[in-house]
């Protein structure tokens, strides 16, 4: 993971498999403003492949993933407005 970013929003996303996080994260991230942080925590192993291919897409900042305890923890900060 990238240096320590500390999030403005935490997504827990444990339990869910694919695509839900990134669905999830997709909803939670439009509420965000330009420059903040979103954490999902996911236990799916996948998450942090699909929301770093999501985030290239999508033009955010895909800052890291790192597991911890079984989950891994995904931090995105929001590049553009999508309106």
């Amino acid at each position: 993971m990238q240096p320590h970013h500390d999030p403005d929003v935490v997504l827990d996303t444990s339990g869910e498999e694919c695509p839900v996080p990134v669905e999830r994260a997709a909803e939670r991230i439009e509420a965000l403003d330009v420059g903040q942080v979103l954490r999902v925590i996911a236990t799916d192993p996948v998450a942090p492949i699909d929301l770093e291919a999501w985030c290239m897409r999508q033009v955010h900042d895909y800052l890291g993933s790192e597991e911890r305890g079984g989950a891994w923890e995904i931090r995105i900060r929001k590049r553009l407005s999508r309106q």
